[in-house]
C-alpha cells in the first residue's frame, strides 16, 4: 500500500511542461485574492438619518443607491468570486464496473484530472486582470457619479446664494420706495416710480431663480435617491488652487496616467489579453491531464486457478499536435489585441496632456475673472464710502438729501449685482476645477493644495 500511495504521489506531480515562452501576463497583478466593494447597504448605513446633507453625504447616497453602479458593482464583485474560483481543482472520479459472461470482472477505478500547471497559472492570472478590469471599470463609474452630484451640488449653491443676493437687493429697493413715500415731496416722483419698477423687476428675476434652484434641488434629489429634498444644504463652499501659476503639467500628466480610469481599464484589458495569450501558448507544451489509479478482478469459473488481480496506474498526456503544426490560429487574436492596447496606452498619454493643459488654461482664465471682479468689488465699496462722505458734506438742502440717498442705494444695489456677477464667475472656474479633475481621474485635494473658502 505504501508503494501504491508513494506511486500515486508521484504520478500526481508529473507532467512534461516548462514554462512558455514569449509575452507573460502583467507581473502587477497580485496574487492574494481581491476585496469585494463595499456593498449599497454599507455604504448607506454610514449615512445621517436626519438632518442637511451636504456634498460628501450626497455622494456617498448616489452610491448606495444608484442602480447603474449597483450593476457594475455586482460585476466587479463577481470577478473577484471567479478569480478566486479560478484556483479551484477538478473533482476526482469514481468507477465502479462488473461485467459477467464467461468470466466474471470486477472493478474501480479513480480518476485525479490534472490541471495544465503553466495555462492554470495564466488563467489565475487573467482571472486577477479581470478583477482589475471591473473594478476599473466600477471606480470609473463611482467618479463620474461624484462629478455630476458634485456639479450638480455646485450649481444649486450658486443658484442659491444668487437668490439671496437678488432677495436683498429687492428688499433694497423697497427700503428706498418706503423712504421715497414717506418724504411725500412731489419733485421725487420719478425716482419713487423707478424704486417700484425695480422692486417687480428683481421680482422677477427671483421668480426665475426659485424656479431653477427647485428645479435642479429635486433633479439632485432623485439623482442621490434622496426623499426629502429639503435636507440637501446649500451653503455654498468653493474650492481655489492656492498657486495655479505653479502647476506642473509634466507632474500631472504622470498623475493622470496613474489614475485615469480609461488609462486603467486600458492597462487591464492588456494584462487580461496578455494572460489569455500565455495561457494559448501554455496549450502548445506537452502535460499530463490525469492519473487513473484502479483495481480489477477476474473470475473465469471454466478454468481452474484463473482468478486474476490487477493493481494499475496509468497517466494521460495532452499531445497539442495542431498548435505545433500551426493549424490552431487564436493566439493571433491575443496577440493583435495587445498590439492595439499598447499603442491606445501610449497614445493616451499625449491626449491626457492635452487636457490637462486645457483645464489648466481655463483655470488660469476664471481665476483673472474672479480677481478682476474681487478688485472691482473692493473699488466699488472704497469709492462708495468715499463718495458717501462727500455727499454727506455737500448737503446742503432736501434736494441734496435725496441725491445723497438716491447714490448710497445705487451704489449699494451695483454691489450686489458684482457679486452675483463673481458668482457666474465662480461657477465657470468650479466647472474648470472639474475637468481637471476629469483629466486626472482623482480629486485635485490629493495632489494639489486646495483653499476651500465658504
Amino acid at each position: 500500500m505504501l508503494l501504491r500511495l508513494a506511486l500515486f504521489l508521484l504520478l500526481q506531480d508529473f507532467a512534461l511542461a516548462t514554462e512558455p515562452l514569449g509575452i507573460a501576463p502583467n507581473k502587477d497583478v497580485r496574487a492574494e485574492q481581491g476585496t469585494p466593494i463595499p456593498s449599497a447597504q454599507a455604504v448607506a448605513a454610514r449615512l445621517p438619518k436626519k438632518g442637511p446633507l451636504g456634498e460628501h453625504e450626497l455622494a456617498l447616497m448616489a452610491i448606495a443607491k444608484r442602480p447603474d453602479l449597483e450593476k457594475l458593482r455586482g460585476a466587479a464583485n463577481t470577478a473577484i468570486a471567479l478569480k478566486r474560483a479560478a484556483h479551484d481543482l477538478v473533482n476526482p472520479e469514481l468507477r465502479l464496473s462488473y461485467a459477467e459472461d464467461n468470466a466474471i470482472s470486477k472493478g474501480v477505478l479513480f480518476r485525479f484530472a490534472l490541471p495544465h500547471p503553466w495555462e492554470r497559472k495564466a488563467k489565475i492570472q487573467r482571472a486577477a486582470a479581470e478583477v482589475s478590469l471591473a473594478e476599473a471599470e466600477y471606480y470609473a463609474g463611482e467618479d463620474e457619479l461624484v462629478r455630476q452630484v458634485r456639479r450638480s451640488f455646485a450649481e444649486l449653491a450658486i443658484l442659491h446664494t444668487k437668490l439671496d443676493l437678488q432677495k436683498n437687493r429687492k428688499a433694497g429697493y423697497e427700503a428706498y420706495r418706503d423712504w421715497l413715500e414717506e418724504r411725500k415731496v412731489p419733485s421725487i416722483g420719478l425716482d419713487l416710480a423707478a424704486a417700484r419698477a425695480k422692486v417687480y423687476q428683481t421680482l422677477s428675476d427671483i421668480r426665475v431663480l426659485e424656479s431653477s434652484t427647485s428645479t435642479l434641488r429635486k433633479e439632485l434629489a432623485v439623482y442621490c435617491g434622496l426623499d426629502d429634498s429639503s435636507r440637501i444644504d446649500s451653503s455654498i463652499q468653493s474650492r481655489r488652487i492656492q498657486d495655479p501659476a505653479l502647476l506642473d503639467l509634466e507632474y500631472l500628466t504622470s498623475i493622470g496616467m496613474l489614475y485615469r480610469n480609461d488609462v486603467l481599464s486600458d492597462q487591464a484589458r492588456l494584462t487580461v489579453a496578455r494572460a489569455q495569450l500565455s495561457e494559448v501558448k501554455a496549450k502548445r507544451i506537452p502535460a499530463a491531464t490525469f492519473i487513473d489509479l484502479g483495481y480489477t478482478q477476474i473470475d473465469n469459473p471454466l478454468r481452474s486457478n484463473s482468478n486474476q488481480e490487477e493493481w494499475f496506474a496509468r497517466v494521460g498526456v495532452s499531445i497539442p499536435l495542431w498548435d505545433w503544426i500551426g493549424f490552431n490560429k487564436q493566439h493571433q487574436v491575443h496577440e493583435a489585441t495587445s498590439q492595439s492596447l499598447e499603442i491606445k496606452i501610449a497614445l493616451q498619454q499625449q491626449i491626457i496632456c492635452n487636457e490637462i493643459k486645457q483645464a489648466i488654461k481655463l483655470l488660469a482664465e476664471s481665476e483673472t475673472q474672479i480677481g478682476n471682479h474681487d478688485k472691482d468689488l473692493k473699488a466699488i465699496q472704497s469709492d462708495m464710502k468715499k463718495s458717501m462722505d462727500d455727499a454727506e458734506m455737500a448737503v446742503t438742502g432736501v434736494e441734496d438729501l435725496f441725491k445723497s440717498r438716491r447714490l448710497q442705494h445705487e451704489f449699494k444695489d451695483l454691489s450686489q449685482q458684482m457679486e452675483i456677477s463673481r458668482l457666474s464667475a465662480l461657477s465657470t472656474y468650479q466647472e474648470a476645477l472639474m475637468t481637471l479633475e476629469r483629466a486626472l481621474g482623482i480629486r485635485v485635494e490629493r495632489v494639489l493644495r486646495l483653499t476651500i473658502i465658504p
